[in-house]
């Protein structure tokens, strides 16, 4: 590191103790090199060429990512820098500069940020340049007059690099006139890179160019491209009447890094350098045909290589349909005025179906407060939504605003839907659907549910009895707590070993997602998802997604299915969720018959557990007691027909007593400590 990046480093700060991924830059020189704009656009202004405003919202073209943050799109400033707080758009900003940190300024590159008077005179035009994944958005700001200096013209050009996420400014001529800052804020407005000297003060400088880089971040400078497509004749090349497959994932081992394939079934797949097997990852109804081991293996000997043309292609077994259908709807507060009812539909099969309806039936608390215009009512709450012709692996969702009902906490509203095509469907279990929730005044921001076996009354829970060929519905609850918008949500759910992870079955959410299984993890993308800051945006800071699963065969009785799941926002550290518990039940016992005798009770219980046998003759017996992970935390022997359980020792939660009888285990019985 030379004399001037260590002097440069020292100004780049950050004031808080909140960590949002990568949380400082390095700033040093480059050449300067303006970058060639070509055809070029001018920089959508709702007002045109007026002094002191902000543009209309700009595409970037790809995801940047900005101080622990993915954005897609920005705003432009006449006075010189960009914003991504897009609220801003077509607004007028003051054009007096600030010292910074101040509470005002966020979320901004400055390059610099002085006052142009673009009401007199020159242009300020963008263009997206080169090939992905190494494009450039460029902003250039062309023979501006400075405010107070108008002979003396201005110009210069911000650049954002995609993969490497680098910005550059490179500054033709800023004449000595007024005062500028030249430098990058976060969103918070607490980390900073400003250039040495620049911090609100007058400067001059020509033909310059400063390089702002993320430090601690990974140069994925090279990448691998193929497509996933339908190979209906096996012959490992994409005719023209093969479609290919949207949003399958393709990534490597360990899957340090993944990607999913565009609505056409291409992908470009980064990494760094080294050795890499390329997987993806076979739908149902499907055999893979080439590559025939399953994988490609790839070495990147040296940066910025490329290798072309790995393309997985996948023969159909069967001809038919699979349609499938979720209904469901964030967590109900009563008397909710706006509230979003998602209908979740996919074709799993291998051939389109058409003249597809989705119907459903509402509960009598539940309005409809807007009417698509393919819905049509039916009477007695309910509804028809026609959706038409849905391809082969294509996925969908209809939004609908309603109303919810003013019941007390507590109430169950319970919605139904099912699903129609024209063709013969491969697996019709999968054409029902059915959403129950209890109505709540409190939410946790992250959090698991899962489905209750008596599911139309009691809704999602934490903790509950099942069987052991009972199926488990899984709800996953997030929400940004930021006072920024997140673009990207990661679910990872690291699939508990009494489940069968290859019967999963995603379902319904609030927002469009991405998924794949690896290494006994569920992993869910959303991306570009928009999720607003808490405040005012109560409903539209919240997401969910379902989905469903089988237990493995032969589950013991008295086990207990312990799951969670970690939500990461914008690639910031995990955030866990609490656990669920599903303890398989004991249908039998040594005694059957006199089980359902036996007195265990208060439960819940605070303190003291009472226990009466239904036996007269106690002998060698005695009561253990397990925590959710199997840990015995307590054994008592047992001298009375009727006995006393000392629990105050015991923390809060589930627990499953085993009662021994005559050197055997009689039965066992959950119960909860409060």
């Amino acid at each position: 590191m030379n004399w001037i990046k260590i002097i440069i480093t020292s100004l780049c700060f950050h004031f808080s103790l909140l960590i949002y991924g990568q949380s400082t830059y390095t700033v040093t020189t480059t050449p300067y090199n303006l970058d060639t704009l070509g055809v070029n656009a001018d920089v959508p202004f709702m007002y045109g060429p007026q002094d002191d405003c902000f543009s209309s919202t700009i595409p970037i073209g790809f995801s940047f990512f900005f101080y622990g943050n993915y954005y897609d799109s920005l705003i432009v400033c006449t006075n010189g820098y960009l914003s991504f707080n897009k609220s801003l758009a077509n607004t007028f900003p003051s054009w007096t500069t600030l010292t910074i940190p101040d509470a005002s300024v966020r979320n901004v590159i400055m390059a610099p940020w002085h006052d142009l008077s673009f009401n007199l005179g020159g242009q300020i035009k963008y263009k997206l340049n080169g090939v992905a994944p190494f494009r450039k958005f460029v902003i250039s700001y062309i023979d501006l007059p400075k405010y107070g200096c108008t002979s003396t013209l201005y110009s210069q050009q911000i650049i954002l690099y995609e993969s490497t996420n680098i910005i550059e400014t490179h500054i033709t001529n800023n004449p000595l006139c007024g005062l500028a800052v030249h430098g990058i804020v976060d969103h918070s407005g607490t980390d900073f890179c400003i250039v040495p000297g620049r911090n609100n003060t007058s400067w001059t400088t020509s033909n310059e160019g400063m390089r702002f880089e993320p430090n601690n971040s990974i140069f994925l400078n090279n990448f691998i491209t193929g497509k996933v497509f339908v190979d209906l004749d096996a012959d490992c090349y994409q005719d023209i009447n093969e479609i290919g497959l949207a949003n399958r994932a393709v990534y490597t081992n360990g899957i340090e890094f993944y990607t999913y394939t565009d609505s056409l079934g291409n992908y470009v797949l980064q990494t760094d350098t080294g050795n890499y097997d390329i997987l993806h990852q076979q739908p149902a109804y499907y055999n893979q045909t080439c590559p025939s081991n399953g994988l490609y293996t790839i070495n990147f000997p040296a940066a910025f290589d490329s290798s072309i043309g790995h393309n997985f292609a996948l023969s159909p077994l069967v001809s038919c349909s699979d349609l499938n259908v979720d209904i469901s709807i964030a967590d109900m507060a009563p008397c909710t005025t706006t509230q979003q009812l998602q209908i979740y539909y996919r074709n799993n099969g291998t051939v389109a179906d058409n003249n597809v309806i989705c119907f459903f039936t509402l509960n009598d608390s539940i309005q409809l407060i807007n009417t698509p215009p393919n819905l049509t009512s039916l009477g007695n709450n309910n509804y028809q939504i026609y959706i038409g012709n849905v391809n082969a692996n294509q996925t969908g969702h209809q939004a609908i605003n309603v109303r919810i009902g003013c019941n007390t906490i507590g109430t169950i509203y319970c919605i139904n839907a099912h699903i129609t095509g024209n063709l013969i469907d491969c697996d019709t279990s999968n054409n029902y659907s059915q959403e129950c929730q209890s109505l709540k005044n409190t939410f946790s921001p992250n959090f698991l549910r899962v489905a209750s076996q008596a599911y139309s009354q009691a809704g999602y829970v934490m903790q509950d009895n099942i069987d052991n060929d009972d199926f488990l519905t899984y709800l996953i609850h997030f929400k940004n707590t930021t006072i920024d918008t997140i673009n990207s949500v990661r679910i990872v759910d690291l699939i508990p070993s009494q489940l069968d992870i290859s019967t999963i079955k995603m379902g319904a959410s609030s927002h469009n997602y991405n998924w794949f299984v690896f290494n006994g993890s569920l992993i869910i993308d959303f991306i570009n998802i928009s999720l607003l800051d808490n405040y005012p945006n109560t409903i539209k800071s919240v997401g969910y997604v379902k989905f469903k699963i089988q237990q493995n065969q032969g589950n013991p009785m008295g086990t207990v299915i312990v799951n969670q799941v970690t939500c990461s926002f914008d690639k910031n550290t995990p955030i866990p969720t609490n656990h669920t518990y599903n303890t398989i039940s004991i249908n039998s016992g040594i005694l059957a018959n006199e089980i359902e005798n036996i007195l265990f009770m208060p439960n819940p219980v605070k303190d003291q557990l009472k226990l009466v046998l239904p036996f007269e003759i106690i002998g060698n017996t005695s009561i253990q007691v397990f925590d959710v992970v199997g840990k015995n935390v307590q054994t008592q022997s047992i001298n009375n027909k009727v006995e006393s359980i000392d629990c105050s020792a015991l923390s809060k939660g589930i627990y499953m007593a085993r009662i021994m009888h005559n050197g055997g285990v009689y039965t066992q019985l959950k119960f909860v400590k409060e």
